[in-house]
């Protein structure tokens, strides 16, 4: 069946659907004496120029579901009463109670204004935190990646947020929601890029860190729901730029120096109605241009190499509102991104021959038609494009070469161009009915993989079992390999692998989700959330069979039915008090790169031919084949040497987690609002890569060395699997609290604070364990345990038009995976944490222990553990008003205020004597003191 073929049977066959996330208000209108009042007439009209009319059903509720967050008055009048009125400010993901009691109509009659309602959601018992309007627009970040925001919510611990508000250890984890739309790119890893959207466009979002409802699915973890901006009835925009230089920055705490740095971020937005009421348009680019500096000192250089990067960006969006009539309202929004890095792919510790040009282009669409075909019933039909890209082309054409605590030469799978094309359709419902709000339905998504992702076409040397102590002299120029000393190497290398053939990706992908969530309220306090979730990712499971039988066919194993459940009680009947708590299973997202892997990498449309060394014969990296060459392979003239392939395991399924929960939050005083939530989640069937081609060897506990031992299949080497062990996965267990003062004309305040821990055993599925015959031993601290997160924010406007806000961020420290000197068992993907117990190390004996190898030392997994990061933004801006509608800003902002030295990398090869330094990390988050200046205009 093609892809129109089935988009049209999901259509046919789901009439009705969901919003990916609820945002609604809703309440009872009654008299004095507590009846209700059926058939009240009530209207919310935004800020925005948006206006909604209702009536109260036969037990007196009313409904406004799917709107945009925001500021609303909500209106109720009824024959007979005086109409009251009340402000809501709705945020997103949030369901607002918003009740009236109407009194009987007098000859004077005016509108009551009432009390504005309680802004806690006391029908939801998911956890989570919101960044609102003013946050997006006021808080300091250097970068000003929106993004980076999710650090003020409770339960996102990572010390810096690029693309994503996770840690390293990601995968199938998240998911990017915009406008309702599913934008993540899910081919590869978030280190790959996410699309991206400017801080100016986008008006708030909100990250659940548990337990999302059934509307919401393909991640283990988290989701990000984020909003657009819109155009409303009054003609509004901005102009701005903002500077950062070198002149003002602090000495780098690694290179201890000033970095020659510039950055220019400039765009401007324009929004407002084409007609009033009825058609609202809203637009908006940002350009940025950042020259800076990049240093390395890998290790065994003994010398310390620095390079200058060109880094640029260009975002653009628009987007159209049209309120046809009264119950038909329509949206499109396009948007699209450029990202450029000529010297990415390194870090502080990196060899510069690892170095890389990368790109990144991205371009979306969404089309939203909501209608509200009664009161109590509302569909919206949405279609979605997104489009992403990126390339990675290597800048040293040479050898990967695989030694002991570091990498050196181009990687062995660039060049890589990958392209991503999403088609998502939903027809979403909703239907509230007396105690029941219902929301039911499904959506299709093509979600299509092509580009060309080669493997080994240089070669890549692993494994190499020592680093020769004269390896600067080896590698004498790190961008021309013609210098390189390989015949020095040679002795040391153990395999040798060259890929030949097609690279060729195309993986299309047929994703269907089905749910059904029903928030029964049983009684005026106490609501029941009951949800169960289906998802399929047809295509990516199908694996075509390998004409040498080492793989059988297989599809259609990703069937996964998720039930949820959760309560939310309010407690004093004011819905001002919420205790909640839950529990569900929730389904990752597969991503297709370990798909991608098998489809080139298979040993049919492609070759990779390997060697390796013997005891009487050393592998000629100059030769390695002799006189054969690739064609002599490709077009079977030659049986080729034994080949490394990697393929799906027959039995691989997707990771899930199991959610839980349970936690309370209050409002209290004017805007002021307390949360805490115990949470926990334990995922199940993580991803490991394990080589099926070894044979155990009982005398170590680990598999037998490969050069001195027969494999298994003599037809092949390495047959690397990705695969999802039941004996695989990850705990958390945390506290999540905070601390908010919203909506406050003079001052807001915000706070979070995480007390977690997280225990993993493994990070994804290129991760190898230190023996794959024993992966209970892999349980460890994860990479992405910080034990303590703390972040505050505030804002306050001073007089004379002065405006004050910061961002603090305090992080105790991630732990860190560091490596053992030597590969004593000679074989790929094992032994990164054994060697001879008589090998000197630069680690504590305290993160040692026997291994079950005789003869031989383990480290534990992720012993070391980083420094704290504490780090203060602060920004002051001053603004003139001219006339009344415009404004000129000044603004003068300040990261890492006081200057504290924060690292982000370290050297961990735990066999030199630089083990346990801090390395350079070009992630602004650990960067120096540095001062920007800004000028806006806005009206």
């Amino acid at each position: 069946m093609n892809t129109t073929k089935l988009a049209l049977v999901v259509l046919l066959a789901v009439p009705f659907a969901a919003l990916a996330q609820q945002t609604a208000i809703q309440g009872t209108v009654h008299d004095a004496s507590g009846a209700v009042i059926p058939n009240a007439a009530v209207r919310a009209q935004s800020t925005a120029g948006r206006a909604f009319s209702t009536k109260a059903g036969a037990e007196g509720t009313y409904f406004f579901p799917a709107l945009e967050a925001g500021e609303y008055k909500v209106r109720a009048q009824a024959e007979g009463f005086a109409p009251a009125e009340r402000t809501i400010i709705l945020l997103v993901g949030q369901v607002v109670t918003g009740d009236f009691s109407l009194r009987p109509a007098t000859a004077s009659e005016t509108v009551e204004v009432v009390e504005s309602a309680a802004t806690i959601d006391v029908s939801s018992s998911q956890v989570g935190g919101n960044v609102d309007t003013r946050r997006m627009s006021e808080t300091p970040l250097n970068g000003r990646n929106w993004m980076e925001l999710a650090m003020l919510v409770p339960g996102v611990t990572a010390n810096a947020v690029s693309t994503v508000p996770l840690g390293s250890v990601s995968q199938g984890k998240y998911q990017i929601n915009v406008d309702g739309q599913q934008v993540t790119q899910n081919a590869a890893g978030s280190g790959f890029g996410q699309p991206q959207y400017s801080r100016e466009a986008l008006a708030e979002f909100q990250v659940i860190t548990n337990r999302f409802d059934a509307t919401l699915g393909r991640s283990s973890q988290l989701q990000v729901n984020a909003q657009s901006k819109s155009g409303t009835n009054q003609l509004h925009g901005s102009a701005y730029g903002y500077f950062r230089s070198d002149s003002f920055n602090a000495a780098d705490p690694v290179g201890q120096r000033v970095l020659p740095y510039s950055d220019k971020q400039y765009g401007g937005t324009i929004g407002g109605p084409f007609k009033t009421d009825k058609l609202f348009f809203f637009a908006a680019y940002e350009g940025e241009k950042q020259p800076s500096t990049v240093i390395m000192a890998p290790i065994g250089f003994n010398q310390t190499f620095s390079f200058g990067n060109d880094f640029s960006t260009q975002t653009w969006l628009t987007r159209v509102d049209f309120l046809a009539t009264s119950s038909i309202k329509l949206s499109v929004r396009l948007n699209g991104a450029q990202w450029r890095n000529p010297f990415g792919n390194v870090d502080g510790s990196s060899h510069p021959s690892r170095a890389a040009n990368q790109t990144r282009d991205g371009m979306g669409a969404v089309f939203n038609m909501n209608w509200s075909i009664k009161p109590t019933f509302l569909n919206e039909i949405k279609y979605g494009y997104n489009y992403f890209e990126w390339t990675n082309n290597q800048l040293v054409n040479s050898i990967e070469m695989r030694f002991p605590g570091i990498t050196i030469g181009g990687p062995y799978n660039y060049p890589q161009i990958f392209d991503q094309h999403t088609n998502q359709v939903r027809d979403d419902m909703y239907w509230y009915r007396g105690k029941h709000s219902v929301r039911a339905g499904g959506e299709y998504l093509a979600n299509n993989h092509t580009g060309y992702f080669q493997q080994n076409v240089r070669g890549l040397a692993n494994p190499i079992t020592a680093l020769p102590a004269n390896i600067a002299q080896l590698i004498p120029v790190w961008n021309d390999p013609t210098t390189w000393n390989f015949g020095a190497i040679a002795p040391l290398v153990s395999s040798y692998t060259q890929g030949f053939g097609d690279f060729t990706v195309d993986i299309p992908r047929n994703i269907v989700g089905f749910w059904l969530q029903d928030d029964w309220k049983l009684n005026p306090r106490l609501t029941v959330n009951l949800g169960m979730r289906y998802d399929n990712d047809i295509g990516i499971w199908y694996t075509a069979p390998l004409k040498t039988g080492i793989l059988p066919a297989r599809g259609g194993e990703n069937k996964n039915f998720a039930p949820r459940i959760g309560f939310a009680y309010d407690l004093t009947g004011d819905r001002k008090t919420v205790i909640r708590g839950g529990a569900g299973l929730y389904y990752a997202d597969i991503q297709a790169n370990q798909v991608i892997d098998q489809q080139v990498f298979n040993g049919e449309r492609s070759i990779q031919a390997a060697v390796n060394r013997t005891a009487t014969r050393n592998i000629d990296l100059a030769k390695p084949f002799g006189a054969l060459t690739g064609d002599d392979f490709v077009s079977g003239k030659v049986v080729a040497p034994l080949q490394n392939i990697q393929i799906l395991a027959p039995g691989a399924q997707t990771p899930y987690s199991f959610q839980m929960s349970v936690g309370a939050e209050h409002q209290f005083g004017k805007g002021w609002t307390f949360s805490g939530d115990f949470v926990t989640w334990r995922v199940y069937h993580e991803w490991q890569r394990q080589d099926r081609n070894l044979f155990f060897d009982p005398a170590t506990g680990f598999g037998k060395n490969p050069s001195t031992s027969p494999r298994p299949d003599t037809r092949y080497s390495q047959i690397l699997q990705f695969t999802t062990p039941g004996s695989s996965g990850a705990i958390y267990k945390g506290g999540q609290f905070s601390l908010n003062r919203r909506l406050g004309s003079r001052y807001q305040l915000g706070s979070a604070w995480t007390f977690a821990k997280l225990k993993d055993s493994s990070t994804g599925a290129f991760n190898y364990a230190n023996n794959q015959f024993d992966l209970n031993s892999e349980w460890a601290q994860s990479v992405d345990d910080q034990r303590t997160t703390i972040a505050f924010d505030g804002s306050a406007k001073l007089p004379w038009g002065i405006s004050y806000s910061m961002f603090y961020h305090f992080g105790s420290g991630n732990a860190y995976a560091e490596t053992a000197p030597g590969n004593p068992f000679n074989y790929v993907g094992t032994s990164n944490r054994t060697f001879p117990a008589t090998t000197k190390v630069f680690i504590d004996p305290q993160f040692q222990h026997a291994s079950i190898a005789p003869g031989f030392t383990t480290l534990d997994r992720n012993a070391f553990r980083g420094q704290h990061i504490n780090r203060v933004d602060t920004r002051l801006s001053k603004s003139i008003s001219i006339r009344e509608r415009y404004k000129v800003s000044g603004i003068f902002e300040a990261f890492n205020t006081l200057n504290a030295q924060n690292y982000g990398t370290y050297q961990l090869a735990t066999g030199s004597a630089n083990y346990g330094r801090p390395a350079f990390n070009s992630n602004l988050a650990y960067a120096a003191r540095m001062l920007q200046m800004a000028v806006r205009f806005d009206f």
